[in-house]
């Protein structure tokens, strides 16, 4: 039984190693030592109290018997649990249920009866009398079924029925404190959270929800873990009903436009989306946050799992799902107030109107058409949503341009108008507008007063905003418009010789770096096609060719970089990397990509001491890569014995990565490995897995392994220490010493088992016993005193055997322990050797002849 009473009442594990911590010793023996006068005065302190309320009972009225009779049970009761502090003998406690069981049976006030009963049933516990304490507690539960001690009661009695696995006798219990008028928050909170479990393990998911669902709408943010376990089964039960389909029925649906969710409701699908997605269930999370906006359109937090859902899918790399999503979440948000949604929405809208912009541009004819419009269409809802944001002229220019582009220019030229004065590119767009409208098919249509009020507006602009040198000759300008046809119509071959006509005829002209640029531009758009046919070699020669034709920046860094990434296809290793190097001096913000190109170059060539540095590079930057880089130069620096490069980089790891858990103690293992010799060092990172396993969120089947392994090696330590410490004379000053480290061995020992990993616990559980074991051996092998006669010697020597025996029966005990995993399929070396103790400890009983079987396997080890 597992029953958790006030601070006072010690439970079984802790009377256990009480009575590790303090047994009986030699100096209690008389002819040894005697007990110090202090020691004897803080013991006499609790008797004489005892002995007082027993002389004025034995002269009192019988008015007053009852109440002493109850206040020398409560004496006893105290002065027993000072004895299990002290491992003393404990007549008290058994005094106490005597007192208390008479108290009970003789005609006394009923109204002392319930607390006198959760006395006896307390003492009886302490006695380790659990069935009794459990009928005490029964008995008090039904006699006095409304008493303030009831409520705690019923709540023991419901932990041990779960402890027992007694779900349904639980339940009933967890049901009953549920009940009280006024119960206490806390117990009543643990109450309905156990419910739940009780439920669930009686595997009634769908009845468990509402408890635990009551336990998220008490719960407050102080009870966080709580909340999340209790989130994490009810997404669990949620997933292994029907999902979604089983929480809209558990809490309904919306009705009459109205959301009748609970606040508690969005965590709970939030939580069910979570689980799905650490399942890597994607499409149930998915479903996840559309069926939480289907079925609660107008709920608050819509919104928020419309987002999610896009983050979702853009983290899935489902790009255009994630598209449509934004579209459908600027339909549904469109007229909304709220300042978050509409921040959302502002970025929506932009982004989905730069996507079907630059669509638009590199798509054909007949499509781009299209991609225009929705582009537009936009753009003209964010204007006239957020009209005072800042960004209103630059999405006004793009607005113009995409009217522009489909041939609307009129409605172009009306947007220039009004910003061309702030802005270059748009007097010059202005320009254009005019120039094409002029030249339009619509425009020679129009009435010839319509026409006339064009081409004066036209001249007004023109001669505001044109600042072409007026010298330029016909002929060059024949020649512009024709390689500009020729470039806008995609033709960039036949622009490119036209450009470098231009070049050639024009040397002195004021537009060369114009005519530079996009002859660099027409290279650059030519190799596309021909790398994306593997005709890279072809695509190289004429990408190397615009870093002397242009002074964009980026156009001469990403056309480089394109010729080494084809010359990596191509295998041309060397030119590659003494390429990329070139890149990085000239460019120091390509250091990461350049680092991963030459990384997978020096892989290729077999350079790993080379690649480690390139990764190690790679882990310096911002890249999504920096993480797993560090980690894979730790591994390729150990594995070519670079060992102190391998500290350096797993030091730096574990210093940065928590996360994944895994990956963090695996390198915290390396660390250990790699300072092999250095005891200190690897101490150090032992301690680091054990508090790395300690501050998890979740704790991983490895990181208890190796938590639980590197509490054993320190555990170890204390128990070579403690065997290392012989008994000698005078004996009370080693004995002494030997008891505290008995006692720091039992305590390292005692935190592996805390862990539960089958191997180190078995381990542990083999340790434990060897203390005890070894405890009793020094004892029964300690040097006698050589003062004491033939007769003392004997007592002595009796006195020996009598303080060894109950730590060979502790050995005993923790050696069967193991035998039990024996059982249940379990074998290690531990086990193995509690089998070879117990034959020695206990021959009759484990050194049997062989029969076959598990019998053979214990005789055999």
């Amino acid at each position: 039984m597992n029953m958790r009473w006030r601070l006072s009442w010690i439970g079984i594990g802790l009377i256990l190693l009480n009575g590790c911590r303090h047994p009986l010793t030699l100096q209690d023996h008389p002819r040894i030592a005697k007990t110090s006068e202090k020691s004897q005065a803080l013991q006499l302190a609790p008797p004489q109290r005892i002995d007082l309320y027993q002389q004025a009972l034995q002269h009192a009225q019988p008015a007053d018997v009852a109440a002493l009779q109850q206040r020398l049970a409560q004496l006893q009761l105290q002065q027993g649990e000072a004895q299990l502090d002290s491992n003393a003998d404990t007549v008290s406690l058994q005094r106490s249920v005597e007192l208390t069981e008479a108290w009970l049976a003789a005609d006394h006030p009923v109204e002392a009866r319930a607390e006198m009963l959760y006395l006896l049933a307390k003492a009886q516990d302490m006695q380790t009398q659990h069935q009794q304490a459990l009928a005490s507690l029964t008995k008090l539960t039904q006699e006095y079924p409304h008493h303030p001690l009831s409520f705690e009661s019923e709540f023991r009695l419901a932990e041990d029925f779960y402890s027992r696995s007694d779900y349904e006798q639980a339940l009933v219990h967890y049901q009953r404190v549920l009940s009280f008028q006024q119960p206490t928050q806390s117990l009543s909170v643990n109450a309905l959270y156990m419910s739940g479990w009780c439920l669930y393990k009686l595997n009634q998911y769908l009845q468990a929800l509402k408890p635990f669902d009551q336990v998220l709408a008490a719960s407050g943010t102080q009870q966080q873990g709580l909340r999340e376990d209790t989130l994490r089964m009810m997404a669990v039960i949620s997933s292994a009903l029907q999902g979604t389909q089983t929480l809209q029925k558990f809490y309904g649906h919306s009705v009459e436009g109205t959301s009748q969710l609970p606040p508690q409701a969005v965590d709970v699908y939030l939580a069910l989306a979570d689980y799905y997605i650490r399942d890597e269930r994607w499409l149930d999370a998915a479903t996840v946050y559309r069926d939480f906006q289907q079925h609660y359109p107008t709920a608050p937090q819509g919104y928020q799992f419309q987002v999610k859902l896009i983050a979702f899918l853009e983290q899935q790399q489902q790009f255009a799902d994630a598209r449509l999503a934004k579209a459908d979440f600027v339909k549904k948000f469109a007229s909304s107030q709220d300042a978050d949604v509409k921040a959302i929405l502002s970025g929506y809208l932009l982004v989905l109107a730069q996507f079907h912009h630059h669509q638009a541009q590199v798509e054909p004819v007949e499509i781009a058409q299209q991609q225009w419009q929705q582009a537009i269409a936009y753009y003209q809802q964010w204007l006239n949503t957020f009209p005072q944001d800042p960004r209103i002229p630059e999405q006004q220019y793009l607005l113009a341009e995409a009217y522009f582009e489909t041939r609307q220019y009129p409605q172009a030229i009306a947007i220039y108008v009004q910003i061309a004065p702030q802005s270059a590119p748009a007097a010059k767009a202005l320009l254009a507008s005019y120039s094409q409208l002029l030249a339009s098919d619509a425009f020679r249509k129009l009435p010839l007063a319509e026409q006339s009020r064009w081409q004066e507006q036209a001249l007004v602009q023109a001669q505001l905003f044109n600042h072409q040198d007026a010298a330029a000759t016909l002929s060059q300008q024949a020649l512009i418009l024709k390689a500009d046809g020729y470039y806008k119509q995609k033709q960039f071959a036949l622009a490119d010789g036209i450009y470098r006509q231009l070049l050639q005829q024009f040397p002195q002209a004021v537009d060369r770096r114009l005519w530079q640029q996009q002859l660099a531009n027409c290279l650059y758009q030519q190799a596309k096609p021909l790398a994306a046919a593997k005709q890279w070699q072809v695509a190289s020669d004429l990408l190397i060719q615009i870093p002397g034709l242009t002074t964009d920046v980026a156009l001469a860094k990403s056309a480089q970089l394109d010729v080494a990434t084809y010359q990596m296809q191509l295998m041309q290793w060397d030119n590659a990397s003494a390429l990329l190097k070139k890149i990085r001096s000239n460019y120091p913000e390509t250091a990461e990509q350049v680092a991963v190109k030459l990384a997978f170059i020096y892989t290729q060539q077999a350079n790993p001491l080379a690649t480690a540095d390139e990764l190690m590079r790679v882990s310096q930057t911002q890249s999504p890569q920096q993480q797993s880089s560090l980690l894979q130069a730790a591994k390729i620096y150990a594995e070519q014995h670079k060992t102190q490069q391998a500290i350096m980089a797993y030091q730096q790891y574990v210093q940065i990565y928590v996360e994944p858990l895994d990956d963090h103690i695996r390198a915290l293992q390396q660390l250990i490995v790699l300072n092999q010799g250095n005891m200190q060092q690897q101490d150090l990172w032992r301690l680091a897995i054990i508090r790395a396993d300690e501050q998890a969120k979740a704790p991983t089947q490895l990181s208890r392994e190796q938590a639980a392994a590197a509490t054993l090696v320190f555990a170890k330590v204390h128990f070579q220490q403690f065997m290392n410490l012989p008994l000698t004379l005078p004996l009370e000053a080693s004995f002494s010493r030997k008891q505290q480290l008995m006692q720091q061995a039992i305590q390292a020992t005692q935190q592996v088992l805390a862990y539960e990993d089958v191997a180190s616990v078995a381990a542990a559980t083999d340790q434990m016993a060897e203390i005890f074991h070894q405890f009793s051996i020094s004892l029964l092998q300690s040097p006698r005193p050589t003062n004491l006669d033939e007769l003392a010697l004997e007592e002595y020597n009796l006195l020996l055997e009598e303080q060894a025996t109950p730590f060979e029966d502790q050995a005993i005990d923790w050696h069967q322990r193991n035998l039990k995993r024996l059982h249940q399929g379990q074998w290690n070396d531990a086990i193995a050797h509690s089998v070879q103790m117990l034959q020695q400890l206990v021959p009759a009983k484990y050194r049997r002849p062989e029969r076959g079987g598990m019998d053979a396997n214990i005789s055999k080890n």
